[in-house]
Order: C-alpha cells, then structure tokens, then sequence
C-alpha cells in the first residue's frame, strides 16, 4: 500500500538489527545482534591486490572509493611490524572483484 505508515512500537525490525525494549548491556540480547552482524561483515571482503606500501594502498582505496565502491586498506604481517612502508592488501566485497577490474582499467 502506498502511503501507509509503519510506527514501531518497543520492538521490531529496523534492517537486519532486531529492536527490543531490553536495555542494551554488554552480553545481553544487543551485544549478541552486533557481533553476529560483525562477523557477518567479516566474511564478505576478499583480497583483490596487495600494494607495496601504505601511499600506493590509499591511492587504490581513493580511485576505488572514488567510483563508488567501497574498499579496505590492511596491512600484511604481524600488528609489530605495521608501517608506511610494509606491503598492504586491498580488499573490495565479495562478488565485486570484476567492478575493481573495470575501475582501475579505465584509470
């Protein structure tokens, strides 16, 4: 129906985070939603290249980012040896591989 108007009461569904009336608390109902959602947001990036550093890393998110899809930057190895100058993955959403190839093929 066009024009009908939905009023959310003390609970519901708002996207895919489920609304309680439950006040929120550290390992209560909202700490659970948001961890599954956080794992969920976890399994969709994949590697799509790795830059020589952290300059080249930025400017592919940039180009990327630029034409709208959205882009991570990680640095590769342990958490000690993070810098400007280590080697850094590139990481789009999974199934969005070939948006990056047509992307960076028309830079």
């Amino acid at each position: 129906e066009t024009g009908s108007k939905r009023k959310w009461g003390t609970g519901g569904w708002f996207g895919l985070w489920q609304i309680t009336s439950a006040p929120p608390m550290w390992g209560g109902h909202y700490d659970a939603v948001f961890r599954s959602q956080e794992l969920e947001q976890a399994a969709v990036w994949v590697d799509y290249k790795e830059a020589p550093n952290l300059m080249i890393a930025e400017m592919w998110k940039d180009v990327l980012e630029g034409d709208g899809l959205p882009t991570k930057i990680l640095p590769v190895g342990d958490i000690l040896t993070w810098g400007e100058r280590v080697p850094f993955r590139v990481l789009v959403p999974l199934g969005r591989e070939h948006v990056a190839d047509e992307i960076l093929r028309k830079v």
